[in-house]
């Protein structure tokens, strides 16, 4: 698999989200081609075998390219537990499970998408043996944001079986000021 370190409509609907490019093609093909085998003419045929191949070509080109955002979500997500939760507002809030945080780092593909990020604070403290908890604030700007926007999180993360830490807490503190909620996402 190639590697893409790219942004821009190229990469968003070829190379990570064919599905709208590629079936638009794929049914225009079809109407098209639909037309010339109902008017005999080999124009439209051709036309419609032409956008198919451009159909199959861009579902091809995105199951060959591997973009940086699609590498780092993998690579993001390979540093939680199985058994990760995430809360809002504060650590101890109940929390939910990781399924929940797969779905919020999935809206950083699309209007979420971080352009710009710079962390302003990173502590951590050791809590006990093989335990230790990080508060981490960042400032960041994303595609469809007002601005830069202050945020802050607290993360515990623990020693594994196998020697690796992993994050097993994650919390959402702040955003903008506020404390976070699950609406933050939507």
């Amino acid at each position: 698999m190639t590697d893409v370190i790219a942004s821009g409509p190229l990469t968003r609907y070829v190379f990570e989200n064919p599905w709208p490019l590629g079936l638009l093609l794929a049914l225009v093909a079809l109407f098209v081609g639909w037309r010339g085998l109902n008017s005999g003419e080999r124009a439209p045929r051709q036309t419609a075998a032409v956008l198919g191949a451009a159909a199959a070509g861009v579902f091809l080109l995105s199951a060959l390219i591997t973009t940086s955002a699609e590498r780092e979500t993998s690579r993001m997500l390979d540093l939680f537990s199985s058994n990760a939760t995430m809360s809002y507002g504060r650590p101890e809030n109940p929390g939910v499970d990781f399924n929940e945080i797969r779905a919020a780092l999935s809206t950083l593909e699309g209007r979420f998408r971080i352009t710009s990020n710079r962390v302003t604070q990173l502590e951590g403290n050791s809590e006990a043996s093989g335990v230790a908890t990080v508060l981490l604030s960042c400032l960041t700007d994303v595609e469809a944001g007002y601005g830069t926007t202050p945020n802050s999180w607290w993360l515990k993360v623990a020693e594994q079986p196998d020697g690796s830490w992993k994050i097993e807490r994650l919390a959402f503190l702040k955003v903008a000021g506020r404390a976070a909620d699950g609406a933050v996402w939507r």
